[in-house]
């Protein structure tokens, strides 16, 4: 006799309601164990497909490509494929049912991914620790963190309790691993040592493929010119590849034997690779080598991609301290070097690989033009527009029109993300001359393409493309000292001149605005209203009074605020009126198009700073006096006498010709100091060497190198004019190097390929030196968890695999979604401290309404001209004296090989 469930259970399924025949099953106990027991076989046989070698699950293997792009959608994936049991198990147990139906009544994904795969990943790993990928990410990301609680809170507490996560500070890896949520130690100093193998594959691959472009090229020339002379056929390749003949026999082979020649400079490796690359398509059905199909090779390697890389490095410096000293034990300080390497995104390969004479380099190449300094105003138009429809509530309605993005050739290219390889941590000091020296001649052997060729015999090593190795201004400076050290060697290669030292942008705009902080800003002004000590004062910022190079960052921000604050009280000077509710938008601009209302916008901003900022002239008169002499016109009105070549000479004409002058007169025209407004003088400055600083920041955020070698030559007379003379010649170096050192090719790269895009889009790069900088941090925040492990070889293994380290963190804090903050202040906050600012520079100071007389007691005499002090005289011969040492250095290196 069937029991009643069991008659229950029949009755169900005949009815077709399968739902409650399966809950009739479930009150049966017998049958519950066998659907159990079932459900636990599936479960089972679901993990042992997982842990299979045949088809290997995505966790199995560790290697730097699977790691770096493995994200926890991928693991639910294969999760929902193979184990779509055991899955749902998980995913039924970790979230709460009203999410569960939530997610359903809307038909979205349930958000419990993260719940999901977390416990599956462990659950695999303690079945199979093979199956140890997200354990590994979950190791380096802890440890490369310093077993941080940002790690621990964020991740761990979706699995374990607060107090667990305390584990992690001391043996928190070992305990985590014991309990299968990450690697053991161990585990990941071998993954590391696996990841850091190939770390700079990219870029010696790239050097490889290089040579082996040029020296085709080079073959190839060789070739066509033998082939013009006597016809190259399938039995004299063939024959160039047999063992050299001897005596009489040779002569006769090499008579009817061009390639013997060609075979006779290179390297057999060089020769037996690229010689049969050239000919095996060049040679036409005849069996002999065609002059059409040469030209055409000739044009396709000219065409050819001649992209490079370039080399960014910077010392590591780090104090470690001994916790108990002893003779043995004693405090480390480490002086290392740190370099990456940046893909060309401009490779320039349409330009000609000749390099000019600098000699014949007029001067004037040198200094800025009138094209120049007219678009270096257009740019501070576009920054002073923006500035305004950002602060004044009237203006809003031209958001839409503003130039978000000023436009350049490369801007869509520029838009990408940068392809960055990891480099090496080389243990030298480059503060010693015999340190920087082996740096460099690391790098050329290592990255720089070269060849071998054979003269009179001997294997002679040169360069085929230069690379170029950027760095502060210390670092450049310390190269080019070594690379003169060593100019007394036979080749190029020997003089270490394959590699290019360069000054990159960030440090360099660095120390000009602590310069620019030095102009603008003393102590003693804090009570002179309209000051930017003044305006820290009201604000309460006690960031905007640090130390400018220090705290650059702190100080930077609310310096920028106060320039804001110049501009608007200049613009509403300009327009004389009294707030920024009194500046409305004409209502048919608002009504116009996008064109319009821009035309209308620029067309005021350019009135207000013509006004304002007298930089295109500044930048006129500095280039006139250098090109042409300097002259002293007569000051007497009416005199039509020729200009004088000295000022005492126009003095005692004066004397003679127009006694009639008087002397005050005469003594206040000379002192070239009339009645002047200095406090606008002052905003005037201020707002000048903003715009300047502004455009130059911009210009790296858009990838726009040739606008930022602009500033730097508007810079260079700053720098010079201020005693910064290390940075003067930075920048000088750096037209000289695009204007005369360089082949057009080379220039093209060093102009455009200055910056580093990290996430993709426009208006996101970073200069080269602030991204070392940033990696250089991450690299000691490791160095220093090492603790007394820190040796050559842990310290090599954490640089090496640094990159990917970094590449494994970003995507890991993809997949928990954590994001770092903006960190930018409240908008509240920003505009109440702008609205104080501005009522105090505008209607107490009033610092834009021109008043003859007026200055600060603090900057007594303040000049307009931000080049003040600066002698066309001394200045031509400081250039000159330069140009002429560069130009019998690059004399020099045209008789090397």
């Amino acid at each position: 006799m069937h029991s009643l469930n069991d008659q229950k259970i029949v009755k169900q399924f005949a009815l077709g309601n399968k739902g409650y025949a399966v809950n009739a099953i479930f009150n049966d106990t017998t049958m519950r164990e066998l659907l159990v027991d079932k459900l636990v076989s599936t479960i089972d046989n679901e993990l042992e497909s997982m842990c299979s070698i045949k088809r290997p699950s995505i966790l199995r293997t560790v290697t730097s490509e699977k790691l770096e792009t493995l994200h926890i959608d991928d693991i639910n994936r294969e999760l929902t494929e193979r184990a779509p049991v055991f899955h749902k198990l998980l995913s039924t147990v970790t979230t709460a049912r009203s999410t569960r139906r939530k997610a359903i009544l809307l038909q979205v994904e349930s958000p419990s991914i993260l719940k999901t795969v977390s416990p599956a990943t462990i659950i695999l790993k303690a079945r199979e620790p093979a199956l140890n990928a997200w354990a590994m990410k979950n190791a380096i990301a802890i440890q490369h963190g310093g077993c941080s609680t940002l790690v621990s809170l964020t991740f761990l507490t979706c699995i374990f309790t607060f107090s667990m996560c305390l584990l992690l500070l001391t043996q928190g890896l070992v305990r985590l691993c014991k309990q299968y949520v990450c690697s053991h130690p161990y585990q990941v100093t071998k993954v590391k040592d696996i990841l850091g193998i190939n770390h700079d594959k990219a870029a010696l691959d790239l050097k490889h493929q290089t040579e082996k472009n040029i020296i085709q090229s080079e073959i190839l020339a060789d070739v066509t010119r033998c082939n013009s002379n006597t016809t190259i056929n399938k039995e004299a390749i063939e024959e160039s590849w047999t063992q050299e003949t001897s005596g009489a026999e040779a002569m006769v082979t090499n008579e009817v034997n061009p390639l013997r020649e060609i075979k006779e400079k290179y390297t057999e490796e060089d020769y037996n690779c690229c010689l049969q690359s050239v000919l095996s398509r060049c040679i036409n059905s005849n069996g002999i080598v065609s002059d059409d199909l040469l030209s055409k090779l000739k044009d396709e390697l000219s065409r050819g991609k001649k992209n490079m890389f370039s080399i960014v490095g910077d010392n590591v410096d780090l104090l470690l301290k001994a916790r108990m000293m002893s003779l043995e034990r004693q405090n480390r300080d480490i002086h290392w070097f740190h370099i990456f390497l940046l893909l060309d995104e401009v490779s320039g390969e349409d330009l000609s690989t000749d390099t000019p004479n600098l000699r014949e380099v007029p001067l004037s190449a040198f200094l800025p033009d009138e094209d120049m300094s007219r678009e270096v105003m257009q740019h501070f138009t576009v920054l002073w527009a923006r500035v305004l429809v950002t602060w004044m509530p009237n203006f809003q309605c031209l958001k839409n029109c503003l130039v978000q993005h000023i436009p350049h050739k490369y801007q869509d290219i520029m838009a990408k993300k940068s392809i960055v390889i990891g480099g090496d941590l080389l243990f030298k000091n480059e503060n010693l001359t015999e340190d920087i020296i082996d740096i460099l001649k690391h790098v050329q052997d290592k990255y720089v393409p070269s060849s071998a060729l054979i003269t009179d015999g001997i294997e002679v090593k040169t360069i085929l493309q230069k690379v170029f190795f950027g760095g502060d201004q210390l670092t450049e400076e310390r190269s080019r000292n070594a690379q003169r050290s060593q100019m007394d060697g036979n080749s190029l290669y020997e003089c270490l001149l394959g590699v290019e030292p360069k000054n990159e942008d960030w440090h360099a705009f660095r120390i000009a605005f602590e310069k620019v902080i030095k102009i603008l800003r003393k102590p003693e002004s804090g009570g002179e209203v309209g000051t930017i000590f003044s305006l820290a004062n009201i604000t309460n910022n006690s960031n905007a009074k640090k130390d400018a190079l220090n705290d650059y960052r702190f100080v930077k921000e609310p310096f920028n605020l106060y320039i804001d604050v110049y501009i608007v009280a200049a613009t509403l000077a300009y327009l004389n009126v009294n707030s920024m509710d009194e500046v409305t938008v004409p209502e048919h601009i608002q009504n116009g198009s996008e064109l319009t209302k821009r035309i209308w916008l620029h067309t005021l901003v350019r009135g207000a700073l013509r006004k304002t900022v007298p930089l295109e002239n500044e930048l006129k008169v500095v280039g006139d006096k250098v090109v042409q002499r300097e002259t002293f016109k007569c000051r007497y009105v009416d005199c039509d006498h020729a200009p004088f070549v000295y000022a005492k000479a126009r003095d005692n004409h004066e004397r003679k010709k127009h006694p009639s002058l008087h002397v005050e007169e005469l003594e206040s025209i000379s002192d070239g100091k009339p009645k002047t407004d200095h406090i606008f003088n002052y905003g005037s400055v201020a707002i000048t060497l903003g715009l300047m600083l502004r455009n130059a920041d911009d210009s790296i955020k858009e990838g726009d190198g040739l606008r930022t070698v602009m500033m730097w030559k508007t810079f260079m007379f700053f720098f010079k004019s201020q005693g910064n003379t290390k940075y003067a010649l930075a920048a000088l170096h750096l037209q000289a190097l695009i204007n005369g050192l360089l082949s057009p090719f080379d220039a093209e790269r060093l102009i455009w390929n200055r910056s580093v895009n990290r996430v993709g889009g426009s208006g996101k790069r970073v200069a080269c030196d602030f991204h070392l900088e940033n990696l250089n941090l991450m690299l000691k925040t490791a160095l220093k968890h090492l603790g007394p492990r820190l040796n050559e070889k842990t310290a090599s293994r954490e640089a090496k695999s640094l990159h990917i380290q970094k590449e494994l963190i970003n995507s890991f804090n993809e997949d928990l979604k954590m994001y770092k903050p903006k960190g930018y202040h409240k908008k509240v906050k920003s505009e109440n401290d702008f609205t104080v600012c501005l009522k105090e520079v505008h209607t107490k100071c009033k610092m834009f309404n021109i008043t003859p007389g007026r200055e600060f007691k603090s900057f007594p005499g303040f000049s307009q001209n931000i080049y003040k002090g600066l002698e066309a005289k001394n200045l031509k011969k400081w250039m000159k004296e330069w140009k002429s040492k560069w130009s019998n250095t690059q004399d020099r290196a045209k008789t090397l090989k």
